[in-house]
């Protein structure tokens, strides 16, 4: 089985990450500040026995979007697998991370502090 990727642009997200559209040449570092502060609590969440799932998880940037992959081959069923006891992490650690992060009042609050150093704060209200 292989790694896998989740990408911030569906559903809830995208709600809470909308107001990107008005913030002009700002949005794209809006949005890797964003999806690294999801990267590091998906990190956090990653159920752990040797490190190296966390060791394999990366952000990748294009124009309007971030793709956090982790490349452990055994990623996606650790991350699907609810019946395993996990000391460190939990299950579903990918979505819970972008539930936590990118669905919640964390994006307006990086916009309103980048694009305040911008001076064009006013785009993110």
């Amino acid at each position: 089985m292989a790694g896998f990727d989740f990408t911030i642009d569906t559903g809830e997200a995208m709600q809470q990450l909308n107001f990107l559209k008005d913030c002009g040449p700002a949005a794209q570092p809006i949005l890797e500040h964003v999806g690294f502060a999801t990267m590091a609590r998906e990190i956090n969440l990653e159920p752990v026995k040797t490190g190296n799932m966390r060791a394999s998880t990366a952000l990748t940037a294009a124009p309007g979007e971030v793709t956090i992959t982790v490349n452990a081959p055994y990623a996606a069923a650790v991350n699907c697998n609810e019946n395993a006891f996990h000391a460190i992490g939990q299950a579903h650690f990918a979505e819970a991370a972008l539930q936590q992060i990118a669905c919640s009042e964390l994006p307006k609050q990086i916009a309103e502090n980048l694009l305040g150093r911008m001076g064009l704060k006013e785009r993110a209200a």
